[in-house]
C-alpha cells in the first residue's frame, strides 16, 4: 500500500477571453431554438453554464503531452504520467504498489455575472459552394469560473515537480483554447488568483489545513 502524505488544494479563477462553447447533451431541440447550446447545470430554479472537470483535465493533459511529444495516452511518462494517469512505484511491481492519478479536477462553476450569446455562423459546402447557417450558443467574454483542483502527494513524490508540470499546463492552455471551435476564435481563457493550500490527515483523525508556498508563473497575455 502506498502512503498518501498530504493534499495540495489549488484554487483560482478561469476567465473567458473570447466566447466559450462547451457543448451540451440536450436531446430536445425546440423549433426555432439554438442548434448548439452550451452545457449547463441546474442551480436553484435556473440553468447556468459550467466547465466540466473532465473537459478541463483532458485538455491540460493533451497539451502537455503534445509539448513532450507523447502521441498516445500509453506513451505518457515521467511527471505527465504521475500527474494525470498514476504509476507504479520505482522498483516495485506489486499490483498493490500502483499509485492513482495525483490530480483531481472538479467541475468549474460560473461565478458572478455572466451572459450567453447566440452567434450566427455559416459553414460552406465545399462541392457546391453553398452556405449552411447554424447558431452557436457561447458564454461571453469576461465570464469567470471557479477553479478547484486537488493534488495528492504520495511517498517518493516530488511536489514541486508536479506543480511545475501543472504550471506549464496552465501556460499552454492560456495560448490555446478550451472547448470547441478554437481554430475559429472560440475558447481563449486566462487564469487568475491561483492559490495553494495544504491539507494534512493526522493519525487521530483530525484534519489540518495550512498554507503551501508555490507561486504559479503565468505568462502575460500578448
Amino acid at each position: 500500500m502506498v502512503k498518501l502524505l498530504y493534499k495540495i488544494l489549488i484554487t483560482g479563477i478561469i476567465q473567458v477571453e473570447t466566447g466559450l462553447h462547451i457543448g451540451g447533451s440536450d436531446v430536445e431541440l425546440d423549433i426555432g431554438g439554438m442548434d448548439n447550446e452550451v452545457i449547463k447545470v441546474q442551480i436553484g430554479n435556473k440553468k447556468v453554464p459550467y466547465i466540466p472537470g473532465s473537459s478541463l483535465k483532458g485538455k491540460l493533459r493533451s497539451l502537455i503531452a503534445r509539448k513532450m511529444g507523447y502521441p498516445d495516452l500509453n506513451d505518457d511518462k515521467g511527471m505527465v504520467k504521475k500527474l494525470f494517469a498514476g504509476d507504479l512505484l520505482k522498483g516495485n511491481r506489486s499490483r498493490n504498489a500502483k499509485v492513482p492519478t495525483r490530480l483531481i479536477v472538479r467541475d468549474a462553476y460560473v461565478t458572478g455575472d455572466f451572459h450567453l450569446e447566440d452567434k450566427a455562423e455559416n459553414w460552406i459546402k465545399r462541392l457546391s459552394g453553398t452556405a449552411v447557417p447554424r447558431h452557436m450558443e457561447r458564454v461571453t467574454k469576461g465570464a469567470c469560473f471557479e477553479l478547484d483542483m486537488v493534488l495528492d502527494i504520495y511517498e517518493e513524490d516530488d511536489a514541486e515537480a508536479l506543480l511545475n508540470t501543472l504550471n506549464t499546463c496552465f501556460q499552454l492552455l492560456s495560448y490555446d483554447y478550451l472547448g470547441g471551435s478554437g481554430s475559429r476564435g472560440y475558447g481563449k481563457v486566462s487564469f487568475h488568483d491561483l492559490k495553494t493550500g495544504r491539507l494534512d490527515f493526522h493519525e487521530d483523525g483530525k484534519l489540518e489545513k495550512s498554507g503551501y508556498s508555490y507561486a504559479f508563473n503565468l505568462m502575460p497575455q500578448l
